[in-house]
């Protein structure tokens, strides 16, 4: 084996091993996220979102966002400091959630 052949060999096993950690903290982020209960809200507020078949997916993204706001705000969560970039984040969890929640054949999750 020659040098630049090791090395290439050394960066490929470091980068699965890497992915495969990433892949083990995403799981389990996402499994404490779904029992939170903003997380749960989020959720909530993406498959509403995913069953708006005639929007488009900005559309359905402005509408998980929106349901959500309405439904935190009506249980009781101050969220009048969340920036637009948390929000995004929240709205994007949801959706990975639901996602990987289909991927192990769940629910079925339509392209948002």
């Amino acid at each position: 084996m020659d040098l630049l052949s090791g090395i290439g060999s050394y960066f490929k096993n470091l980068g699965l091993s890497l992915l495969g950690q990433l892949k083990v903290n995403v799981a389990a982020f996402l499994n404490s996220f779904i029992k939170d209960d903003l997380g749960k809200l989020a959720v909530d507020a993406v498959a509403y979102a995913s069953t708006l078949t005639d929007k488009s997916g900005e559309d359905k993204k402005a509408a998980a966002k929106a349901k959500f706001l309405e439904d935190a705000k009506a249980a009781g969560h101050d969220i009048t400091n969340f920036t637009e970039s948390v929000l995004n984040f929240l709205i994007e969890a949801g959706y990975q959630a639901l996602l990987a929640a289909a991927s192990q054949g769940i629910l079925h999750i339509p392209e948002l």
